[in-house]
C-alpha cells in the first residue's frame, strides 16, 4: 500500500494521518446526497410546501454541515484543533443564525429578537440568535421535514465516514483548511438559493417555478461534493 504524503506546512505537521485506500462505491455519498435532496420535491409535489418551507428546510442543512466540520477538525485531536473547533462553532454558529433570521424574515415567518432571553447564548449577540431560529423552524415545520432532515443527516453522516475517515481526505486537508470549507459553499448555493427564492416568492411561488429551484440546488449540490471529491483527492502540496 502506498504512503500517505508527508506534509511539512504548519497546518499539516503531525497530523496523524489515515490511511488512504478504504473507500467505498463511489456512487454511494452522491446517491445519498441526491435522495435526501429529493425530500423538498416530494413535498412540493405531494404535500404544498411553499418557498419559505424549502428555503428553511436548506437553512437547516447548513447546521449539519457545520456539525460535521467540527467533528473533521477534533478528529486531527491536536490543541490547536480544538481551539479551532471553538472558534469555529462560535462564528458558524453566529453566521448560520444571521442567515436563519434573514430568511425568516424574508419569508414571513416570526421575527427573532436579537439575542434569546434566558438562552445559554444570550450573551453573544449573533450566536444567541441561532436557538431561537432552530426553535421557529421546528415550530413551523411541515409534515415530511423531520424525515427529510434525518435523510440530509445520514447522507452527510456517511461522507464523514467513508471520504473523511475512511478514505484518504483527512490526509490531504488539514484544521485550518477545515474552518474555510462551508463558508465556501453556503456563499455560492445560498446566494443562489436566496435570490431564486425571492423571484420565485414574487411570481406567486407557481409549482413550475418551485420544481425547478428544487432541481437547481441538486445540480449545485452535487457539483460541488463531486468537485471536492476531486479536489480531496489529490495530495496537497506542501506549505
Amino acid at each position: 500500500m502506498t504512503e500517505p504524503p508527508q506534509y511539512t506546512g504548519p497546518d499539516r505537521q503531525n497530523l496523524d494521518v489515515v490511511p488512504s485506500g478504504i473507500a467505498g462505491p463511489a456512487w454511494i455519498t452522491p446517491g445519498l446526497l441526491v435522495l435526501a435532496n429529493l425530500v423538498p420535491l416530494l413535498g412540493v409535489l405531494l404535500l404544498s410546501w411553499d418557498i419559505g418551507q424549502i428555503m428553511l428546510f436548506y437553512w437547516s442543512e447548513n447546521l449539519l454541515v457545520g456539525g460535521f466540520n467540527v467533528l473533521r477538525i477534533l478528529s486531527y485531536r491536536q490543541a490547536r484543533a480544538l481551539f479551532l473547533a471553538a472558534f469555529f462553532t462560535l462564528h458558524y454558529g453566529g453566521f448560520c443564525a444571521a442567515h436563519g433570521a434573514l430568511l425568516l424574515s424574508l419569508f414571513d415567518y416570526p421575527q427573532l429578537a436579537t439575542t434569546a432571553s434566558g438562552s445559554a447564548f444570550a450573551a453573544l449577540p449573533l450566536l444567541g440568535m441561532l436557538e431561537p431560529a432552530v426553535t421557529t423552524v421546528l415550530t413551523s415545520a411541515p409534515p415530511l421535514w423531520l424525515w427529510g432532515f434525518g435523510a440530509l443527516a445520514a447522507s452527510h453522516a456517511a461522507s464523514f465516514l467513508i471520504n473523511f475517515l475512511l478514505s484518504n481526505e483527512r490526509a490531504t486537508t488539514s484544521p485550518g483548511e477545515l474552518m474555510m470549507t462551508p463558508y465556501q459553499r453556503i456563499m455560492i448555493l445560498h446566494v443562489v438559493l436566496v435570490g431564486g427564492g425571492i423571484a420565485v416568492d414574487a411570481l406567486g411561488a407557481p409549482l413550475l417555478l418551485l420544481v425547478m429551484l428544487v432541481a437547481i440546488k441538486i445540480t449545485i449540490d452535487l457539483r460541488a461534493h463531486l468537485r471536492e471529491r476531486r479536489q480531496q483527492s489529490q495530495p496537497a502540496q506542501a506549505a
